[in-house]
């Protein structure tokens, strides 16, 4: 079967992929001259025992469907990933009542395993948890923490001695609108207005409770009901204050306006202004996307720029979502695999229903989806070929992406319900050179997140990549932003827009390392 050309949105300078659970994104192909991209589960001996815990119940209530963020954050300093996982609740009760419901920290060992940490750094969470974003919203060079949840969302501060500290209540993040907290879903860390804090934005789903709480499906086979059976809710936009707390701008900056059914949330300069926009991937309704006023508020504009339905004109279930640049003109995709110069795309597979197996044309669990950038602007789907960690079956949910080992490629973490997490290690051939950007705002932000990075290398290849914590579903991935160079050992030039305006540019820069920038 031949490939199939990606559809490209009509926006000036970026792009979005959104992902639906359980969807067939293209066509297969044979890989023909391209490198080899595989991936090498080593959950087994990682010490990773974290299993997603929906506490699901014969009714199967809406909740237990969309759970699973994870984080990828360096917690500690040490130069390595640490991995942070989500995870549900009792139900109805929605609390953590025993410790198969806790959310989960595992400290990075540097030699592939992992070390539970969770009790001592004091984050084993509080009610039904969703997603994760992490990024150092205080800049002092240590990263925070942010929870969302059906009833709870937390913000945690970094001690900067391996622990936490619950500050929601004073940061004013509760994630309440009106008197009311929200279903929260998704996060992102943003400076949208470019005053040198991160402020957070916050996706919103449904408005459920265990009250309202619908039944779909014969008895014991129940199903999980269509969102269309309940009301959808704003989104919220917290601006930081700079002394530690937050306030909601939900209205003024026109944020709460736009009602949906918020689930994926990815940021970028779609239209290289300056400023940062917001795309919000909305469950079987039409997506939003945010345009950023100079920092003064926002325009939705997703129906204009294409982005908002299919090419058909319809919305669709989507749930993950990128925000990047795949064909090196500024367009989407999300990590270059194989290091050739050219971004590839995974998606993180399920069915939404744990009984969708009583059809013989559904399955609940599904194996993961991998397809290879053939640099034409087509992808090819290249998951069988990609190791037996790819064919496994699975209720997968969150995927967080980043370089775990520091070998300069591109690691995948999934979650999964009622199943072993998988550690999908980047065991990809071909040799291909690479090199990591570390931004260290001064004006900016502390983490630099949008900063817009354009990379040519001696070949002559552009490339482009912005710092950002978000995208995916629910997950929050490696700050480093991440080029693939090919056969490229040198770099000729690295032009960093920096949130501030500062534009900063490296030249004559060796490939294969983690390179840290200040800004100057």
């Amino acid at each position: 079967m031949s490939a199939v050309p990606w559809p490209t949105a009509a926006l000036p300078v970026r792009s979005v992929l959104a992902c639906t659970l359980g969807a067939a994104l293209l066509a297969s192909s044979k890989p023909g001259e391209q490198s080899r991209i595989a991936f090498e589960n080593r959950q087994e001996q990682s010490g990773v025992t974290f299993v997603l815990n929906n506490g699901t119940t014969d009714d199967k209530p809406i909740i237990d469907s969309t759970l699973g963020g994870v984080a990828l954050l360096d917690y500690d300093n040490d130069g390595y990933l640490d991995v942070f996982f989500t995870n549900g609740a009792s139900v109805p009760g929605l609390n953590k009542s025993n410790p198969a419901f806790s959310n989960r920290l595992y400290h990075n060992n540097h030699d592939g395993t992992f070390t539970d940490v969770t009790e001592r750094a004091g984050v084993a969470g509080d009610g039904y948890s969703m997603g994760a974003a992490a990024a150092d919203y205080d800049n002092d060079g240590w990263t925070d923490l942010y929870v969302t949840g059906v009833n709870r969302n937390i913000l945690y501060h970094n001690n900067h001695d391996g622990t936490f500290t619950d500050v929601t209540q004073r940061a004013g993040v509760t994630g309440a609108s009106g008197g009311k907290k929200l279903w929260s879903v998704s996060a992102a860390w943003i400076d949208y207005d470019n005053d040198g804090l991160l402020d957070l934005f916050v996706t919103n789903y449904l408005d459920w409770s265990p009250e309202n709480s619908r039944v779909c499906g014969p008895p014991g086979k129940r199903l999980s009901c269509p969102p269309s059976l309940y009301k959808g809710e704003p989104n919220i936009l917290y601006h930081n204050n700079g002394d530690g707390t937050f306030t909601d701008v939900s209205t003024a900056t026109g944020i709460a306006k736009c009602i949906g059914k918020g689930m994926g949330v990815a940021i970028a300069d779609y239209d290289d202004d300056g400023w940062t926009d917001i795309f919000v991937a909305n469950d079987n309704e039409r997506n939003f996307l945010f345009k950023n006023r100079h920092g003064q508020g926002f325009d939705e504009v997703g129906v204009e720029s294409f982005v908002a339905y299919t090419d058909d004109g319809v919305p669709v279930s989507s749930m993950g979502v990128d925000f990047r640049d795949w064909s090196n003109n500024g367009g989407a995709g999300i990590y270059d695999f194989d290091n050739d110069g050219y971004k590839d795309l995974f998606s993180a597979n399920s069915h939404v229903s744990e009984n969708a197996d009583v059809n013989p044309q559904q399955q609940y669990r599904q194996p993961n989806g991998l397809f290879q950038n053939l640099r034409n602007a087509t992808f090819q789907d290249v998951s069988a070929e990609a190791g037996p960690a790819l064919r496994l079956r699975a209720a997968h949910r969150g995927a967080a992406f980043g370089d775990l080992n520091n070998d300069g490629k591109i690691d995948v973490v999934v979650s999964a319900i009622g199943s072993a997490a998988e550690l999908l290690y980047n065991t990809s051939t071909g040799g291909s050179h690479w090199i990591a950007i570390e931004t260290v705002g001064v004006k900016s932000n502390h983490d630099g997140i949008g900063t817009r990075i354009k990379l040519t290398g001696e070949s002559g290849l552009v490339q482009y990549n912005a710092v950002t914590t978000a995208g995916s579903y629910a997950s929050s991935s490696d700050k480093r932003a991440h080029f693939g160079l090919g056969h490229d050992f040198l770099i000729k030039e690295i032009e960093l827009r920096w949130p501030s305006g500062t534009l900063q540019i490296l030249r004559n820069i060796k490939a294969d390392q983690i390179l840290k920038v200040t800004e100057r």
